[in-house]
């Protein structure tokens, strides 16, 4: 069931992906005029756009120095065809408008040729400003501070300093340069304990076992612990492996399950709803997971993707982690997101329960955000 599920998304996908690229390709053709310019941007085409299927398949293999540049490569041409769709797209909305109105100057037309010739490098300009701004932008990670007070007694804990990360995404474009930086970040904020809130590892595990890319996690010495719930991608790339690695540097993964920390508050992990595409059965329901939790003590709950935020507050949880969403990574996408989901991204309060989706901190496809930054959050849940 896992595999023909997997097979037909990946077939709608990658149709889906040639169908793009066709159409970028066919309208950047028409702009060219002279042969040999022709020729280069055939060249040049067929490489950028054969990149990411090449790249996925060079994942799956051990060649990680070759997998390497061509996945980069693929990462920046995946962000580049929706920016050239979305310039394709208003320079035929322009000239649908001046079909029924006629404000564009005549030269436009009797010059056709140069017109189309400055559009395609005027595109070209402005999806490569865009592609260096976005990288740079996916490096520069913002601390988010969150103070929250939970109207119940934790124990021996007035107060509690939780760092929360989701959506790392460690594979062949997240190596152990970025791990250790993130993790030299996490110490310095002094945490009591360290939440990752699902899709740590990539849909393709080998290169970060392999090469343990996670390494700088398991140095990390947290005095209550560090803790992870699965995310879609650990169960695209296999849970077994994912899992396993996830424990070895020291994580202790939570899959439907809750635990008491010093008989002071519980933390709760849900497994991600996509589990049934390995498991072929659903999770647990909230309920049946906090069904012999004193609810009286403070319940934090990690579930990977926001979905169904009622359930949360109709069963005494006090504050939810999740991510998924990344808040679309890319502008415009965050509108898409935030038709989806109830809460694409912040902080939100329902009832008693307190709520906050983050951006993510790594990336997946292209290693690019433009629109919202990625995030560490640098929680302090004070109780009574």
């Amino acid at each position: 069931m896992r595999k023909k599920a997997i097979a037909i998304f990946f077939t709608i996908f990658f149709s889906v992906y040639a169908l793009l690229n066709f159409y970028i390709y066919e309208r950047g053709y028409s702009c060219l005029s002279d042969d040999k310019s022709k020729f280069i941007f055939n060249i040049i085409f067929s490489v950028l756009s054969l990149s990411f299927p090449f790249g996925k398949f060079l994942e799956r293999t051990h060649m990680f120095r070759v997998s390497r540049p061509v996945s980069w490569l693929s990462s920046f041409w995946i962000g580049a065809i929706l920016y050239f769709l979305l310039i394709i797209l208003c320079i035929d909305i322009i000239r649908l408008a001046d079909y029924f109105i006629g404000f564009l100057p005549s030269k436009l037309y009797f010059s056709c040729s140069n017109t189309k010739g400055i559009l395609f490098f005027t595109s070209v300009f402005i999806v490569v400003v865009l592609q260096i701004a976005g990288f740079i932008n996916a490096r520069i990670p913002v601390i988010r501070k969150l103070n929250l007070d939970i109207n119940k007694k934790a124990g021996k804990y007035k107060s509690l300093r939780v760092v929360a990360v989701s959506d790392i995404h460690l594979g062949i474009l997240f190596g152990r340069k970025r791990t250790e930086t993130l993790a030299d970040k996490i110490k310095k904020l002094n945490p009591d304990m360290v939440l990752f809130v699902g899709d740590i590892i990539d849909e393709v595990p080998r290169p970060v076992i392999e090469l343990d890319m996670g390494a700088a996690f398991r140095k990390l010495d947290i005095p209550l612990g560090k803790y992870a719930v699965t995310g879609n991608h650990e169960f695209i790339g296999g849970i077994m492996k994912s899992s396993a690695y996830i424990a070895s540097i020291g994580i202790r993964l939570l899959r439907d399950e809750c635990i008491g920390i010093e008989n002071s508050f519980y933390i709760v992990g849900r497994d991600d709803k996509d589990s049934r595409w390995q498991t072929g059965k659903d999770r647990k329901k909230l309920e049946d997971i906090l069904a012999h939790v004193n609810k009286d003590l403070p319940i934090i709950l990690m579930d990977h993707q926001p979905l169904h935020l009622e359930d949360a507050e109709k069963n005494g949880v006090d504050f939810q982690l999740s991510g998924h969403t990344h808040h679309g990574q890319l502008w415009p996408i965050n509108y898409i997101t935030n038709a989806i989901f109830e809460l694409s991204h912040g902080y939100i309060k329902k009832g008693n329960t307190y709520y906050y989706v983050s951006n993510g901190y790594g990336a997946w496809g292209p290693q690019l955000r433009i629109g919202n930054r990625p995030e560490i959050l640098d929680i302090t849940l004070n109780f009574i």
